[in-house]
């Protein structure tokens, strides 16, 4: 059976891959929206609903390092560490573009192409070449890691607040970290099963 593709991410990066890997799917907004990965699948929101995509190899050409988070690959300073051919800690799992630092879109394609040819058993034109981590690791910057976003596009949406606030925080307790992308609870809910049978109403006595 032949291998199963999965490319998350249609820019640069990511259509430069897809081109020499027509058997690849691609997974991107607005028709998808990667959402949580483990071992082997990939989950996704689309069209509202929730689904599993079952890989052999992903690539991941898109800022959403909670998905490599997830499946355990390495990271130092908030980006994966990848070898020459875009290969991460974890097998089959590659990552490629601004996600390893690539600053411009001819430089996130050539990244792209080179781990296309490295899946393909083809020697690649190059080497994928990570770019210097930030200097200094901020709030923010972990905020938009976690989510999958550009520090930009929190402060667009006002997800900055979120930063400011957890800085007057009065306990010592860290901002828990989960590696996933909100989505809708109606997605959640039509992926469930049949209903649980019905409790009695649980009445907590000392505020009866």
């Amino acid at each position: 059976m032949a291998e199963r593709i999965v490319i998350v991410g249609a820019g640069a990066a990511g259509r430069a891959a897809a081109a020499l890997l027509a058997q690849a799917r691609i997974v991107a907004p607005p028709e998808a929206t990667a959402w949580h990965a483990e071992p082997g699948r990939l989950w996704i929101l689309e069209r509202g609903r929730i689904d599993a995509v079952p890989f052999d190899i992903l690539v991941v050409a898109a800022p959403v390092l909670h998905l490599l988070l997830a499946l355990g690959c390495r990271t130092r300073a908030w980006r994966p560490e990848v070898d020459a051919c875009g290969r991460t800690s974890v097998a089959g799992v590659f990552a490629a573009g601004a996600l390893v630092g690539a600053a411009t879109a001819d430089e996130a394609a050539r990244q792209g192409r080179i781990v296309a040819q490295a899946i393909l058993g083809r020697a690649p034109e190059g080497a994928v070449a990570v770019g210097a981590p930030p200097e200094r690791v901020g709030e923010d910057d972990l905020l938009a890691a976690s989510l999958g976003v550009t520090k930009v596009a929190l402060r667009d949406g006002g997800t900055v607040g979120i930063a400011a606030a957890a800085r007057h925080r009065t306990d010592a307790e860290p901002i828990p970290f989960a590696p996933a992308t909100p989505i809708p609870l109606a997605a959640l809910a039509a992926r469930a099963g049949e209903r649980p049978p019905p409790r009695p109403l649980q009445i907590d006595e000392a505020l009866a």
